[in-house]
């Protein structure tokens, strides 16, 4: 909902080639928006026994448009290497 100041969940998930809690949270972005908290926040989001990290955004900073259809999260870990991602979303509260 972009008219509205709720927290977006964006979770990088853990997988065997991908260690998500490596991640910088400081360089973390969705869109333009930077993520809220300095703390990782880390769960098993996809239950298969890892713990993936979790960021929160203001939706309505993250200069995502009445009718996107898609959400690009960028950043890097701590080596450097960026890791870019990118979803398929649906836009509400546009009216």
């Amino acid at each position: 909902n972009l008219k509205s100041n709720s927290l977006l969940p964006v979770a990088v998930l853990h997988t065997d080639e991908f260690d998500a809690s490596q991640v910088d949270i400081t360089t973390v972005k969705l869109g333009d928006a930077s993520v809220i908290s300095d703390a990782p926040q880390m769960e098993d989001i996809d239950g298969d026994g890892d713990y993936d990290q979790i960021f929160y955004f203001r939706a309505r900073d993250t200069g995502i448009a009445c009718g996107d259809t898609e959400a690009i999260l960028t950043g890097k870990i701590f080596a450097g290497t960026p890791i870019p991602g990118s979803d398929s979303i649906q836009t509400i509260g546009c009216k």
